[in-house]
């Protein structure tokens, strides 16, 4: 296995605690919280690192969530969430080992949402607002960790304008982003727009459904990640049949 994966072996054993609670106050509002411990394996350094072919040790992790669920209508359901997530850190240091170091915290709120307004409206999105922080790390004060932004939500709608013809739309903001651990550089914040139509047609024996979009409607130029440069304006055209 060692010749295999050109990575050594690691053996460790962890209890792993996990506890859910829910409880309905009524028919449209539920309240629940959870408490997990998670343990997976360490990240395997590549050969472009000072260390390479090495086993990192495994990653211990913990989260701690409450929140309500709403039914804000019979088809619309709204989640609200406080979450606390902590879990060991590995990355790319200065001198280019890449090592598990300090503790990557993350603390916030999230917003979910999705069903029917109504009979022609459907909503679908949602969002965090986070804290992040990388503590206890060896050679260097706390830092915030790459690729987190601080702010991030999206907004998808669809309407019928009539049984054949829908639009949608949606919206995605991130703010910006740290690219590495020292924080010497940031990622721009960035929002994109997407707009898109599909039509049915029904041909002989066929059910057919023309589908159009077009992402990134404005054209943003933007990094997606450190690593990873945002899709340009996009127009697609799908026909899809049923039969």
């Amino acid at each position: 296995e060692e010749f295999l994966s050109g990575l050594p072996d690691v053996d460790e054993d962890e209890v792993l605690p996990s506890l859910g609670v829910l409880y309905s106050l009524n028919e449209k509002v539920s309240l629940y919280g959870s408490i997990a411990k998670n343990l997976e394996r360490g990240t395997g350094t590549g050969v472009i690192t000072a260390n390479p072919n090495q086993q990192l040790p495994p990653v211990e992790s913990e989260q701690v969530e409450v929140g309500a669920k709403i039914a804000l209508s019979e088809e619309l359901i709204m989640t609200l969430a406080l979450f606390d997530i902590s879990r060991d850190y590995e990355y790319i240091n200065e001198d280019n080992f890449y090592v598990s170091d300090g503790v990557q915290n993350h603390r916030g709120v999230e917003l979910i949402f999705t069903g029917a307004v109504n009979d022609r409206l459907t909503l679908y999105g949602g969002g965090y607002l986070i804290d992040a922080q990388v503590e206890d790390l060896s050679n260097q004060p706390d830092a915030v960790p790459a690729n987190i932004p601080e702010l991030q939500f999206s907004l998808r709608a669809n309407y019928a304008l009539s049984e054949v013809l829908h639009v949608n739309g949606g919206v995605f903001h991130s703010s910006e982003k740290e690219v590495d651990v020292p924080n010497q550089r940031t990622i721009d914040a960035y929002t994109t727009v997407d707009v898109g139509a599909s039509y049915d047609i029904a041909f002989r024996h066929f059910n057919l459904t023309l589908v159009g979009g077009v992402q990134n409607l404005l054209d943003e130029e933007y990094w997606q990640s450190p690593i990873s440069v945002g899709s340009p304006r996009t127009v697609t055209f799908q026909l899809l049949a049923n039969y």
